[in-house]
């Protein structure tokens, strides 16, 4: 048992032989040299087996790149995740454009009773920490007892489902974005002397 008036005394169990390029293990006396396994650089036993966990420094170059382009798999996976994100930023920005402009437009007509409280109330999304945001939109999501769910009566999965995910995710990204998209669009006609 050490305490605070105690010292511990280390020992390197590992040493790393630079000319040889190998590890030698102080208290077996096993020696691990460089070796591949897969397609990547590992210390590996006399076996050829791993011996740690972490991989050797290895230059790669360009073939993480052909490999992208090789592998179907490899490729498959980055052309999906590379059509999601040129959805979700096209769909995002479009999406929070045309309802901040309709309600620019609503909030910019002079019939309408109440237009200070209106634009206020969409200004309060920016008052909201994102962490209580993400913590609101995770419960409106909620499968069970989800805001979403139980005013629609239907029963949707969307933050178990990748498909559903991504349309929660699309659908609230206007919310997010709205208040500067409306007072943004507000302002020009409300200027326009027109």
């Amino acid at each position: 048992m050490q305490g605070a008036n105690q010292a511990y005394v280390g020992t390197t169990l590992l040493t790393y032989d630079e000319a040889a390029d190998t590890i030698t293990d102080t208290q077996t006396g096993a020696v691990y040299a460089v070796g591949t396994v897969g397609d990547s650089e590992y210390f590996v036993n006399e076996n050829g087996e791993r011996a740690f966990s972490q991989s050797w420094l290895q230059n790669v170059g360009w073939s993480n790149y052909q490999r992208l382009f090789t592998d179907s798999n490899i490729a498959r996976q980055f052309l999906a995740a590379f059509v999601w994100t040129l959805v979700f930023a096209l769909g995002s920005v479009a999406l929070t454009f045309v309802v901040g402009f309709a309600l620019a437009l609503i909030l910019n007509d002079e019939r309408l009773k109440g237009r200070r409280l209106y634009r206020s109330i969409l200004l309060m999304p920016y008052a909201v920490p994102g962490f209580i945001a993400l913590l609101v939109w995770s419960n409106f999501y909620n499968q069970d007892f989800g805001l979403i769910n139980t005013t629609l009566g239907i029963n949707v999965n969307w933050l178990g489902d990748p498909t559903m995910a991504k349309i929660a995710v699309l659908a609230d990204e206007p919310v997010d974005g709205l208040p500067l998209h409306v007072h943004r669009l507000h302002r020009r006609p409300a200027s326009d002397p027109r």
